[in-house]
């Protein structure tokens, strides 16, 4: 017996141990595993990331199911209820009811006795509405209405949420690629900026230019390098900027991969009054705002409800008995109305607070009909000047390809300084960069225009 007792004490010892020290390292190893992501992506893979980790994309699916649990709750306040009470003890003395007290006798007519025993009792019933808030049977119930437009409106802010969330993710990896283009092109313009230094410093020990033209190699080398630093800062700002658009803690750095992207659609972009158009019908927050009305006004007509009388069927079957002399029971069913006479005005006031409520929300309408406007004519302002600065850009770059072929031709004849030549190829490259800055934004422009308009796509050649 006594090793029996041991073994089970050794079995209880290791399985505590086991529970205190193994178990919270497995559970944790367990969890970095689900939630592990990677460090490099793509850009659909950062889509992907950030629509399954996004906080706000996780509140707003919990507040979505309890707008979903909420129309289930209104559908079952029209279901029957059936409900069970149950009672024992032990009673002793008279019945202290006030009809007893005053008259004497009990309400069954029977004289006071004390009276002493054990007893139980127990009830089923089951209650069935049939009148509620001026409907029948719940059809087209102010509260379930009112409920269905909650979900509609909650629906249409996530649907507002995973857009917004989409565009952050594609402006935060264009901005990624844009730092990454940027800094290959300034590494060359650092690379000519030291050649050309060092071509000065010879020359400047040779006296053939003056320490001016040599400090002012120094300074543009020196700029070259500054600018370089520059775009590596921003490079690594945008990678924590992408890492937080996905949805991950702060100090982390998300990697990409190359993609290219699509090229900025060709075609011109239509009207901006058919964008507007095309804004006010597929807007979610145009839909989840006009939800938001329909259960204001779905509010006011539950309130007006609430003036006419409440029916419904009660049925009840009871059960009673005294352990030592006799037992008993009831069956019972019946039709309860009940409504209010006079309220001193207090319906009213609730009508008239749910009215101005409404009224509010109209109003808000009117406000976000007007933002989308503002914000459509913004990115289509900014799209055109987008495209005409790319245009220009492109004039520009065959300019300077022309002027450093002709720097190059005489130079080669010693018509010019060598450093003529590797100052047009350095101006050649800024316009390079901004051709990249450009085609970028105008791609980040068309997804944001395809954002404010709530879908709008230009077709791509």
């Amino acid at each position: 017996m006594a090793r029996i007792v041991n073994q089970v004490s050794w079995c209880v010892a290791i399985s505590f141990a086991f529970c205190y020290f193994c178990l919270p390292h497995l559970t944790v190893a367990l969890a970095q595993s689900e939630t592990a992501v990677p460090s490099q992506c793509d850009l659909t893979t950062c889509i992907q990331l950030a629509l399954s980790h996004h906080p706000d994309l996780q509140a707003g699916d919990s507040r979505r199911l309890a707008a979903q649990s909420r129309v289930e709750l209104e559908k079952a306040q029209w279901k029957p209820q059936l409900e069970f009470r149950a009672e024992g003890g032990y009673l002793n003395g008279r019945s202290v009811s006030p009809f007893a007290l005053l008259s004497g006798v009990t309400e069954e007519g029977l004289r006071q006795e004390s009276v002493s025993g054990v007893y139980y009792l127990g009830s089923v019933g089951l209650n069935v509405p049939v009148v509620k808030e001026g409907k029948l049977f719940g059809l087209n119930s102010p509260s379930l209405q009112g409920a269905r437009f909650a979900l509609a409106a909650e629906e249409s802010l996530q649907l507002s949420r995973r857009d917004q969330i989409i565009y952050q993710v594609i402006a935060s990896f264009v901005n990624v690629v844009k730092a990454l283009e940027m800094m290959k092109s300034q590494g060359q313009i650092v690379q000519l900026a030291e050649s050309q230094h060092r071509l000065a410093l010879s020359q400047f020990k040779q006296d053939l230019i003056s320490r001016n033209d040599l400090l002012t190699s120094e300074v543009q080398a020196g700029t070259a390098q500054r600018d370089l630093l520059v775009l590596k800062n921003a490079l690594d700002r945008s990678r924590g900027d992408l890492a937080r658009a996905i949805g991950l803690e702060s100090p982390r750095m998300m990697e990409i991969r190359d993609t290219p992207l699509p090229p900025p659609p060709a075609a011109s972009m239509p009207p901006i009054e058919e964008l507007l158009t095309f804004a006010y019908e597929h807007r979610p927050e145009i839909q989840a705002q006009q939800a938001q009305i329909g259960t204001r006004e779905q509010e006011v007509r539950r309130l007006r409800g609430e003036r006419f009388p409440t029916l419904e069927v009660i049925s009840e079957y009871s059960l009673g008995d005294a352990l030592d002399s006799r037992s008993s029971s009831q069956w019972r069913t019946m039709a309860q109305l009940s409504g209010p006479l006079f309220d001193f005005g207090r319906n009213q006031q609730k009508i008239n607070i749910s009215r101005a409520l409404a009224t509010e929300e109209a109003r808000k309408m009117e406000r976000l009909r007007g933002a989308i406007a503002g914000e459509v004519q913004d990115v289509y302002t900014h799209l055109t000047n987008a495209r005409t600065l790319l245009e220009l850009t492109d004039k520009q770059i065959e300019q300077a390809t022309e002027a450093l072929k002709l720097s190059r031709a005489k130079s080669e004849q010693q018509l010019l300084p060598e450093s003529s030549a590797a100052t047009a190829y350095i101006a050649l490259l800024k316009l390079e960069q901004t051709k990249v800055l450009a085609t970028y934004d105008l791609i980040l422009g068309y997804s944001q225009l395809e954002l404010v308009t709530g879908g709008w796509k230009a077709r791509t050649p």
